[in-house]
């Protein structure tokens, strides 16, 4: 009996030794570096996440503001100057001895229109929302903006 239990003894020690040593049988987790490294990702996923938002509400509010309405052009006529055979009727008193000849032009066409340019416009509040809008997204995103190009929009009449 009691070398049953010496040997019994032995195979519960080796099977106690075999599974500590096995390997996947501890894990270690990660070092402070690891984690402080780990962390400081994860704050600026975090946020950059949260400039993505305000970028992506920015431009919804733009898009809103100044897209309330849309229409499709296109250019009608054929050629230019006198040799036109078709277009609008254009007179100038210094050209073509005051006489009318035809010329093209853009206007509102159909919006099946494969050739169609969508021309939108908004609302009053799109002129004040854009300079905003702008100075915000390039500050947001980094892009940084041609000073003329900010005081080129402007919500007052002339």
């Amino acid at each position: 009996m009691k070398r049953f239990l010496t040997v019994l003894a032995v195979f519960a020690l080796a099977g106690a030794i075999y599974v500590a040593t096995a390997p996947g049988s501890q894990t270690a987790g990660p070092t402070m570096r690891q984690f402080r490294a780990l962390q400081a990702k994860v704050t600026k996923l975090q946020k950059d996440q949260t400039k993505l938002k305000t970028i992506v509400q920015t431009d919804t509010f733009l898009l809103m503001d100044c897209m309330v309405h849309a229409v499709p052009i296109d250019q009608f006529g054929q050629g230019a100057g006198f040799a036109s055979t078709y277009g609008y009727t254009w007179t100038e008193p210094d050209a073509n001895s005051g006489q009318p000849w035809l010329e093209t032009a853009l206007d509102v066409t159909s919006s099946d229109d494969a050739g169609a340019l969508w021309i939108t416009g908004g609302g009053p509040t799109c002129g004040t929302d854009l300079n905003a809008s702008l100075r915000k997204l390039s500050r947001l995103s980094g892009i940084r903006l041609h000073s003329t190009a900010l005081h080129s929009f402007s919500a007052r009449k002339p």
